[in-house]
């Protein structure tokens, strides 16, 4: 969950662009991480599906 930040209405262009840029930064890691695990899960149950397709296979 994210928690909320106070940012001064009275930043110069210079600080809200460096705010900005460190969230963005700090939201693509987030979503690499998940995307990550979310391949990882999707080729656990390729390989589970796989294993029970060769067993099927050989009987």
């Amino acid at each position: 969950m994210r928690q909320s930040v106070f940012t001064p209405a009275h930043w110069l262009m210079e600080q809200w662009v460096e705010y900005l840029d460190e969230t963005f930064a700090r939201y693509r890691k987030e979503c690499t991480e998940d995307v990550t695990q979310m391949i990882a899960s999707i080729k656990e149950v390729v390989d589970r599906v796989e294993e029970k397709m060769t067993i099927q296979g050989q009987e």
